[in-house]
């Protein structure tokens, strides 16, 4: 391993223990930033492409959304609690990690409290889950608006996003409909078509109301 690598692992360590000892983190904030930065140089087998600003790594996204509480991408603000009182577990639904079995429940349409009772070893995970959901984000947000910009010259752009922003939220698609547009979004992605069928699968068929989330929303939500 590399001397930069090395020292990248080291700050990105220290920055985000200094954030879970704050007790406040917005990603898309000036710490969230410097995360971001130290993750792609630190250079994780986990995340390949995290450094490839064309490519989205959909293996990555696969992996994190996993351990990230059902729906993450829709949710704008996240409690951590050491434990979750009775009260709560009665009065809201609770929600699932897939990867995680980390008690979690949604008390209002954007919003998430959860507990942690593996520490600091566990809230480091997740701030790492979050660190590379938002790198993978930015490179979605940032393929859309290159569209959005050569369509505002040419307006006979055409391209998968056209087809994403015409299907309505509860769209019921044909399989052969379904399947085409995880093709198109693999060749826009840069990825294997394999991989986003599998990063679909994960998400119970819900890949595409994901993309079109984070299109909707910015970097500094959260």
């Amino acid at each position: 391993m590399s001397l930069e690598k090395r020292l990248a692992i080291q700050e990105y360590e220290t920055l985000a223990t200094a954030i879970i000892l704050r007790g406040y983190y917005k990603p898309g904030g000036d710490s969230g930033a410097s995360l971001r930065q130290l993750l792609i140089k630190s250079e994780p087998a986990l995340y390949p492409n995290a450094r490839d600003p064309e490519r989205i790594d959909v293996g990555a996204l696969r992996y994190i959304l996993r351990r990230l509480p059902d729906g993450f991408w829709k949710i704008r603000q996240i409690a951590i609690s050491r434990r979750i009182s009775p009260d709560v577990q009665e009065d809201f639904p609770s929600v699932e990690t897939l990867a995680r079995r980390r008690p979690t429940f949604q008390t209002a349409e954007e919003s998430l409290v959860t507990a942690f009772r593996g520490g600091f070893t566990d809230l480091l995970d997740f701030i790492s889950a979050i660190t590379c959901y938002q790198i993978e984000a930015d490179k979605i947000r940032a393929k859309y608006a290159r569209f959005r910009a050569k369509q505002s010259e040419d307006p006979d752009q055409l391209g998968v996003w056209n087809e994403l922003e015409r299907l309505a939220p509860d769209a019921d698609l044909s399989r052969e409909m379904k399947r085409s547009l995880l093709h198109a979004v693999a060749v826009e992605f840069g990825a294997d078509y394999a991989e986003v069928k599998a990063l679909d699968a994960a998400l119970k068929g819900r890949l595409l109301e994901v993309i079109m989330s984070i299109i909707s929303s910015g970097p500094k939500d959260l």
